[in-house]
């Protein structure tokens, strides 16, 4: 961050934090998002506090990497509280999301085991997901076409193919 940029924003941003020692949090009393994090406007754009007080301490930023609250406090801009990680750490590290739920969950549905012979990792739109292999094979039994994509090209084969003008496909 620039030292110009600094210099402009830096007395005004830290005048709504009350700074107490680096081991609890400095809470944010400024504007607070509907998600319950800070905001701080710079010349009319807003910004997230705790992405602003990381990026006033550590040179290091990386704009592609999320800045997560290690104390798990929203409202929190202490600098050593505060770290940059991948999306996928930041959402099922620290939140109480779907991603976080089901990490810690040791069994699937049913109640069978997850474990490394009968779990399988699913890869949907870059999203990871545990397969049970015992409900998919009791479920490919009540269902024998389940996985099968022969259907399915058919059937997109028959879509592209226009039969009718008026009809909808």
């Amino acid at each position: 961050m620039s030292r110009d940029y600094k210099n402009n924003f830096y007395p005004r941003f830290w005048s709504k934090v009350c700074v107490k020692s680096k081991k609890v949090c400095w809470e944010w009393s400024g504007s607070i998002s509907p998600n319950g994090y800070g905001k701080f406007s710079i010349k009319n754009h807003p910004h997230s506090a705790h992405v602003l007080s990381y990026k006033f301490y550590h040179d290091d930023h990386d704009s592609s990497l999320c800045i997560d609250h290690i104390c798990m406090n929203k409202k929190c801009v202490n600098p050593w509280h505060l770290r940059q990680v991948t999306r996928k750490v930041n959402n099922t590290e620290n939140t109480d999301g779907v991603g976080a739920r089901n990490k810690v969950k040791t069994k699937c549905a049913k109640g069978h085991k997850y474990t490394n012979e009968n779990t399988r990792i699913k890869i949907v739109r870059g999203n990871e997901s545990r397969v049970c292999r015992i409900c998919e094979r009791l479920w490919r039994k009540k269902c024998p076409s389940y996985g099968d994509n022969s259907k399915r090209a058919a059937l997109n084969k028959l879509k592209k193919t226009k039969i009718c003008e008026h009809a909808k496909y």
